[in-house]
């Protein structure tokens, strides 16, 4: 699923963030070639982008941050890090209401992007049962 999602968004213009304030925005994020619901909103939030292709239903949380580091790149023998973005689905339950529709899978991508880098250099997903909740 990362490979898919980094394609995705490798294929964002360059023209759409060179010398243009979207790039701070996470409207440069809906520019991919997909039909998308940016700013997804419920009774607890809104997620920043759900993607719904086919059977499959995508909620996504995307953070920017300027350093590598702070996506939670860590040394060695460092404990893992927690994907923010993720957490922040969880917790706020964005997927409540697309949970347990008929024949569609639900799954949880939190995506976190390196300023410099302009590209994902954090991934973390979880493929929600009927059942799941935070």
């Amino acid at each position: 699923m990362e490979g898919f999602i980094k394609r995705l968004f490798a294929g964002i213009a360059y023209r759409n963030y060179t010398n243009n304030p979207i790039s701070q925005f996470e409207g440069y994020y809906a520019s991919v070639n997909c039909t998308v619901i940016p700013e997804d909103i419920d009774n607890q939030g809104q997620a920043d982008l759900t993607v719904i292709l086919d059977d499959n239903v995508y909620v996504m949380e995307i953070k920017v941050v300027d350093k590598a580091v702070e996506a939670g790149e860590q040394a060695a023998n460092a404990p893992a890090q927690t994907n923010s973005a993720l957490e922040q689905i969880i917790a706020r339950d964005y997927v409540a209401k697309y949970r347990g529709q008929p024949g569609r899978q639900v799954f949880e991508l939190g995506l976190v992007f390196g300023k410099a880098e302009k590209t994902l250099v954090q991934f973390a997903w979880r493929q929600v049962s009927r059942e799941s909740r935070p």
